[in-house]
């Protein structure tokens, strides 16, 4: 996660900075506009600037830029990463809003040109035709915008279990940056909640390695992962994710006596927990 976070950091990498914004901005149309009609409106919304520009309405030209200003100004102080998704909840409400002030330049620029239609059927249109664009993007994002992972419903299922499993059983978190166990774990303290009370061991772990070695000298380990997907080969399916964990066990120790197995399975979209334990004590 620390790896991933760090791409969208402005002036972390050795890339021209100038190049880096350019290609966040690009990923802003690929990732977040999937309708055609969207992509219409960057017109609109280039002259809805020129417009503020040209009468001076510092205003409405601050309240339109400043968040995608803020945004980037966090990914250069290293607070929060500049990239296409995110950049997009931050750009939506203001680019619409300084369309839609695009459309009205458009529009007058017609009907001083003498064009009948617009000044009466066509301003109706282009109004309709931005609530549709902007209605048909939210659904288009809604649908095909891949899940996040979610730890949280993990998380809870941790803290149900008795104490005894708490005291005897290790926890393993793949993720190669524990900023995520930070972030959940200050969540629940902001709640007045318990964050994984009463697990003697957990470990925040860079590797498979650690996870390994527990897995031979204890009778049960729990492997939590998310954003993990450099480990699995970047596997995106649930049956990729548990080919790789049992492939590791094979390697582990293929002999049968040892008996390990993936016990449970908790898959959560490229997010979960399995649970290893031995079928067979070791002798």
């Amino acid at each position: 996660m620390a790896q991933f976070w760090s791409k969208g950091f402005l002036f972390s990498g050795e890339g021209n900075p100038v190049a880096f914004v350019v290609h966040r901005l690009l990923g802003v149309i690929h990732t977040g506009y999937f309708s055609a009609a969207f992509q219409l409106l960057w017109i609109f919304y280039f002259l809805g600037l020129y417009r503020y520009i040209k009468t001076r309405d510092y205003a409405a030209l601050a309240a339109t830029q400043l968040p995608a200003v803020a945004h980037l100004t966090f990914s250069a102080l290293q607070l929060y990463p500049f990239d296409g998704g995110r950049l997009t909840l931050y750009l939506l409400v203001p680019f619409v809003y300084c369309a839609a002030d695009g459309l009205r330049v458009a529009i007058a620029a017609l009907a001083r040109w003498r064009v009948p239609v617009i000044r009466h059927d066509a301003g109706s249109s282009f109004e309709v035709a931005t609530i549709l664009a902007v209605a048909g993007n939210a659904l288009g994002y809604a649908l095909l915008a891949p899940k996040r992972e979610d730890l949280r419903p993990v998380l809870a299922e941790l803290g149900r279990q008795p104490d005894w499993y708490k005291r005897s059983v290790p926890l393993h978190f793949l993720p190669s940056s524990g900023k995520q166990l930070d972030y959940y774990a200050a969540q629940s303290r902001a709640a007045g909640e318990p964050f994984l009370e009463g697990y003697r061991t957990i470990s925040r772990d860079q590797g498979w390695e650690p996870f390994l070695r527990d897995v031979l000298r204890s009778r049960r380990v729990v492997l939590v992962f998310s954003h993990s997907g450099r480990f699995f080969r970047h596997e995106t399916g649930r049956q990729g994710y548990l080919a790789t964990v049992n492939r590791k066990l094979a390697e582990l120790h293929p002999s049968p006596q040892h008996g390990l197995r993936v016990s449970r399975f908790v898959w959560a979209n490229r997010a979960g927990l399995f649970e290893v334990e031995h079928s067979i004590a070791a002798p």
